[in-house]
């Protein structure tokens, strides 16, 4: 059928992208899009594919460094995941947002989707993804550090570290050590930035003993 057919040609373009085939992943999407228009419109499913199908196609596009297409995609896919209620689908789709925001030097805009996107995690109970979203708002304050100075510098710093450290309390808290590592290690990065050594040291060594506990010799 025309729905089957939209499911396999949207694994198609996982396994492109995958293949860092972003140009040809776009092509199937694409694809998937113009079968899934052909089918009832009215359809739960074919709604929902089709608000699936708007983010990767999105992601693919952002791949190739074109933001402005790329955000037209993932705002089609909150509109649809706002019409079916999709609360989770919201919530990720307003951390793309923020990711595309952050690639294009908007902190504002970037600070603003990863907040919502938090709020509507905690709402619905998704620890992991909340503490992903604190994660990424870590990022946006220390990326905007990087270009500050003086007092504003110190700020942003201070507002990615006490991000970093509510993501690293969230994922201690489901016991993700391998997410753990990554924000503790971005922890020791910040103090780094600010001048304080001994903090980053004393961060690094946790971030240590995550990859240890794990064996993971990349990490490490």
């Amino acid at each position: 059928s025309g729905y089957d057919r939209a499911i396999t040609l949207e694994r198609l373009g996982r396994c492109l992208r995958a293949q860092g085939r972003p140009r040809d992943a776009e092509t199937e999407y694409r694809r998937v899009l113009a079968v899934l228009s052909g089918l009832d419109p009215e359809d739960e499913d074919v709604r929902r594919q089709t608000g699936v199908t708007h983010p990767a196609l999105a992601d693919a596009l952002t791949d190739q460094g074109r933001y402005a297409e790329a955000r037209s995609h993932y705002e089609e896919s909150l509109k649809i995941d706002e019409a079916l209620g999709d609360d989770r689908g919201q919530a990720v789709t307003l951390g793309q947002l923020g990711t595309l925001a952050l690639m294009e030097r908007n902190y504002a805009e970037a600070r603003a989707r990863h907040r919502e996107a938090i709020e509507r995690f905690q709402a619905i109970g998704e620890t992991r993804h909340e503490a992903i979203g604190w994660h990424q708002l870590g990022t946006v304050a220390e990326t905007e550090a990087q270009g500050a100075s003086g007092a504003d510098r110190g700020r942003l710093l201070s507002q990615a570290e006490t991000a970093y450290q509510e993501s690293l309390r969230l994922k201690e808290a489901i016991g993700d050590k391998a997410l753990a590592a990554t924000t503790t290690n971005q922890l020791a990065i910040v103090a780094g930035l600010a001048n304080r050594p001994a903090d980053a040291e004393r961060w690094y060594r946790r971030a240590i003993e995550f990859d240890s506990e794990m064996d993971n010799p990349k990490g490490l």
